[in-house]
């Protein structure tokens, strides 16, 4: 049995073998890392980095300007992009007006910024991103208050911690809701059959080919 290719997302695409790899499997919805790199901006994880140095090989290397062309030569293509944040990082609140100047307004509206940053996903909002919050918790009912003040349009919780009501809740506010991260088949499907939106999965392509 497969699961049907809008029902997953695909996690952690830093590579352009991997971005492929679920395009080529008609995973719509994709995964990716913000890192900033001195005046650059590109798709990695804080695991691709030794010593400060990316890893990641040139011609594996996602950029902005690649993201732009994924989306333009996918119109069903949605790309859910983290801003990881510690206590001592600048995060991007200052960079999202050139983010959206090298992401272009003819894609914009599927450029999904996500974070569990509030202030992150605020400025990503004001910038004119569609936002997603990251959260490991289940959130109680003022949290999905605040989840709603900062316009969220996806909530990707820990997939063990996500109650069936919740999910109702957040749908009756138009958010869409992705666990994350669903390696195990029958846990995929039961989170769908609660009515959550897609799993986010490094599986992304056994899932929908077999």
């Amino acid at each position: 049995m497969l699961l049907r290719k809008d029902k997953v997302a695909g996690h952690r695409s830093n590579r352009v073998s991997r971005f492929n790899n679920y395009l080529k499997a008609g995973v719509g919805l994709i995964e990716v890392d913000l890192a900033n790199i001195g005046d650059h901006i590109v798709c990695a994880h804080p695991l691709d980095f030794r010593r400060g140095q990316l890893m990641i090989p040139s011609h594996e290397i996602v950029s902005l300007a690649r993201c732009r062309e994924y989306l333009e030569r996918n119109p069903e293509l949605t790309l859910l992009c983290e801003v990881k944040v510690d206590q001592e990082g600048p995060g991007f609140l200052k960079r999202y007006a050139e983010i959206r100047r090298q992401v272009g307004e003819g894609v914009r509206s599927r450029f999904v910024i996500a974070s569990n940053s509030r202030r992150e996903v605020l400025a990503a909002g004001q910038a004119g991103f569609p936002v997603a919050v990251f959260d490991g918790n289940d959130p109680s009912d003022p949290e999905l208050g605040l989840i709603g003040e900062l316009g969220a349009n996806y909530y990707l919780p820990d997939q063990f911690r996500i109650r069936r009501a919740v999910i109702d809740k957040l749908h009756d506010m138009n958010i869409k809701v992705v666990p994350s991260v669903v390696n195990d088949f029958a846990v995929a499907e039961k989170l769908l059959g609660w009515g959550c939106d897609a799993v986010l999965t490094d599986k992304a392509v056994e899932f929908v080919t077999g």
